[in-house]
């Protein structure tokens, strides 16, 4: 699930695996952008390793988006991803 916090924008994408996280992700980011006319500076997660990988991690480096993670296993903190 992908949330832009702006606004009230929310939506989902469904994928079949986790291995798909990744390539759903810039998806989502590369839509967004074009969407907003604006970059995506932050990105928050559950703290799993699909958004947090090595090739997440050097993608966020190259965009310069600043990934934060929530701690493990508290979907309490998710905020709106879990309405």
């Amino acid at each position: 699930m992908e949330i832009e916090r702006s606004s009230p924008v929310l939506f989902a994408v469904p994928i079949k695996a986790k291995s798909e996280a990744y390539d759903v992700m810039l998806a989502s980011i590369a839509k967004l952008e074009r969407q907003l006319g604006a970059r995506v500076r932050v990105m928050r997660s559950d703290g799993g390793g699909e958004f947090g990988s090595g090739k997440a991690k050097a993608y966020y480096l190259q965009t310069s988006i600043q990934h934060y993670t929530n701690t493990r296993y508290t979907p309490e903190l998710d905020g709106r991803a879990n309405e």
